[in-house]
Order: C-alpha cells, then sequence, then structure tokens
C-alpha cells in the first residue's frame, strides 16, 4: 500500500486569487476616497495662508462655494454664475435653515468684488455660519 500522494514539489505557479482580492480592495478604496474629495474642493482654487486660522470640525451638510482667479463659481463642481449661486443659497436655506454651514474658498488671487458678492447674498438670506477657507503658514521645526 502507498499511502504518498504525487506532489509535484516545484510548483512554479503564481497564486492569482489573493492578488485579485488586494487590487479589488484598492480599487474600492480609492474610488470611494475620490468621490468625497471630488464633491467639496476644486483642485485649481488655491486659497491664501492666514496666521489667525483655526481648524473647526466639518458638519455633514456644508455648502462649499469654490471661486477661482478668473471668478468663476463653482458650487460641488457645477459651474455656475451668480445667480446660480444665489438660487442654490436660496434653496439650502428653505430646505434646512439659516444655520447651514457655508464655506466660501476664493483663489488668492480672485478680484474681492467676486467674494463680496457670495458673503452679500448670505448675508441677505441671513446665513450664521459663513466660513473663508484658508491654510496655515508653515511653521518653523522646533529646534
Amino acid at each position: 500500500m502507498n499511502f504518498k500522494k504525487n506532489i509535484n514539489e516545484n510548483q512554479n505557479g503564481f497564486q492569482l486569487a489573493p492578488m485579485v482580492d488586494v487590487m479589488f480592495l484598492l480599487l474600492i478604496f480609492f474610488m470611494v476616497s475620490s468621490i468625497y474629495y471630488q464633491l467639496e474642493k476644486n483642485l485649481e482654487v488655491k486659497v491664501p495662508k492666514a496666521e489667525s486660522g483655526t481648524d473647526v470640525d466639518r458638519a455633514n451638510v456644508e455648502l462649499i462655494v469654490n471661486i477661482d482667479k478668473e471668478g468663476k463659481y463653482f458650487v460641488n463642481n457645477i459651474k455656475m454664475d451668480i445667480d446660480g449661486v444665489r438660487e442654490v443659497l436660496n434653496d439650502i436655506v428653505k430646505k434646512f435653515n439659516q444655520s447651514q454651514p457655508i464655506i466660501i474658498r476664493c483663489d488668492k488671487e480672485t478680484p474681492h468684488r467676486f467674494f463680496v458678492k457670495v458673503f452679500d447674498i448670505c448675508q441677505a438670506l441671513q446665513i450664521d455660519d459663513v466660513r473663508i477657507a484658508s491654510e496655515p503658514y508653515e511653521l518653523p521645526e522646533a529646534k
């Protein structure tokens, strides 16, 4: 009686199933993370630096208005004119209330008049929570 199995110990095959699992998980991770990142920021807008900025906890339903250096308005990466921004903000106030957080992200080279238009709309709609996005200055390293 021969109980030994005929096993070829020189298997040079590549295990494909673990590689497919890893690639599938990476694909899901990058798809989910890119969707959330794209909805909030226009990557072409470079906000100015500020010393007095504070990091505020993010709300679930905040609205981000991006203004690029040419004065074009983007809400959730949808280009619109100032009347479109007014309609969106008006709908937000009707749906939620005046405590809806609004974040205005202006490019550092945007003329001031484009920011003032959005800020005036927020004031006219009596929106309480209007924030201005900025980046912190680089702090010197401690020696």
